[in-house]
């Protein structure tokens, strides 16, 4: 038997080649069921007893352990199974699934993504959203999309879809205050709801882009004007 963070588990199945490490569960039926590997978690302290679980408990931990030449006690990676459910219930307990990764300076996995009850997906940040991407990176971006197909006429970036009119928002960029800097509506005006101004960095910018019909109103077509946030427009800054 071996020991793994200071544990002998109770079962156990070492071996030195592939066959004798390998691990299989089969089931052979005449429908669409497959094999099955399930896992119990309760809070009662007695076995075959009942005591519901409270949110954020445990159900199902999946480790890969490493020997890094002192001991068998550090993990590269796990798969964690938790209650993810403010106010479990009978037959009404909301779970959600942790990816977690370890660094190279690390000896235990720390959470990487996670998929919540909602199916909200998190990577770097407990998701707010159907996709919630966070990170603290120097000197890098956070994503990159990037296409590789080189054929002509097959290439495609990336498709931003939402809303059809302009009380929806289609595209939005913000910075980390959560201010808005640039916004695509439904209806396709690009313009910030607090000045309509297309783009602009804060309220005391100096240089904004506007869209007018010439009068001085903002509207979505017409002529464009560059203009500094406590002036008046700049000269030989319209284009007709």
């Amino acid at each position: 038997q071996t020991t793994v963070t200071g544990v002998t588990p109770e079962f156990q199945m070492l071996g030195t080649g592939f066959a004798d490490s390998f691990l299989c569960v089969g089931r052979w039926s005449a429908d669409a069921t497959p094999p099955f590997i399930g896992a119990v978690k309760s809070r009662h302290a007695t076995i075959g007893s009942s005591a519901i679980v409270q949110n954020g408990d445990g159900v199902l931990d999946i480790v890969g352990y490493i020997d890094d030449g002192a001991d068998v006690a550090s993990d590269v990676a796990r798969i964690r199974f938790i209650v993810d459910d403010a106010n479990p219930a009978e037959n009404q307990t909301g779970g959600a699934i942790l990816f977690n990764t370890t660094t190279v300076t690390g000896a235990t996995a720390t959470e990487a993504l996670r998929i919540d009850s909602s199916g909200n997906v998190g990577i770097g940040v407990t998701p707010t959203n159907l996709l919630s991407v966070e990170g603290a990176i120097a000197s890098d971006w956070i994503a990159e999309i990037k296409q590789t197909h080189a054929t002509a006429g097959q290439s495609y970036g990336l498709n931003v879809a939402g809303g059809t009119n302009s009380s929806d928002q289609a595209f939005r960029v913000t910075n980390e205050a959560e201010s808005i800097l640039f916004n695509i509506l439904g209806s396709g005006a690009v313009k910030n709801p607090v000045d309509n101004a297309g783009f602009h960095t804060g309220a005391s910018d100096d240089l904004r882009m506007f869209v007018s019909s010439g009068s001085g109103e903002v509207v979505s077509t017409g002529v464009l004007y560059l203009k500094a946030a406590a002036q008046n427009i700049l000269q030989g800054t319209q284009i007709q």
